[in-house]
């Protein structure tokens, strides 16, 4: 039997992006819980912006570790690179999950859901996902030389 064994820089973008694809269902499936019962119970009382505004740091600190979590459970390096690109993957895979569960799931148009980022509350909500997506790449700044290894 023939083993092929993969590049280590194969290795890396493999791990990158199934790290990536796996960050954004976790993150996705918190921040769906977090997103109802901001829409349903803080937005009616608070206002949409109150809202997300309350959300964001929650959503962030709960996407802080479970970028940790998928870093380790993929072995990816700490090469920025390949942090850039978990978090690049992350973001676009993130885009298309949340265009998609706003038009199938809610039955939004495409426009509208563009839309929403005019607004305040869909600006800070979109800053949100840009920082989610550079979480990954910042963390490997954070690490001591030894567990860099």
């Amino acid at each position: 039997m023939i083993v092929e064994h993969a590049r280590p820089e194969e290795t890396g973008w493999r791990a990158a992006t199934l790290a990536g694809l796996a960050y954004t269902a976790a993150v996705f499936a918190v921040a769906f819980i977090v997103g109802a019962i901001r829409v349903t119970l803080v937005a009616p009382r608070l206002g949409d912006l109150v809202a997300v505004l309350l959300e964001a740091p929650i959503v962030l600190a709960v996407s802080w570790r479970l970028s940790r979590w998928c870093v380790s459970r993929f072995h990816l390096s700490a090469d920025a690179l390949y942090r850039g690109l978990m978090g690049a993957v992350a973001f676009v895979f993130l885009m298309a999950l949340e265009l998609a569960v706003s038009v199938l799931a809610f039955g939004e148009t495409a426009e509208h859901y563009f839309a929403k980022w005019g607004t305040t509350p869909g600006i800070v909500g979109l800053a949100t996902q840009v920082v989610f997506a550079t979480i990954p790449w910042v963390q490997c700044f954070f690490l001591t030389e030894s567990r860099r290894r």
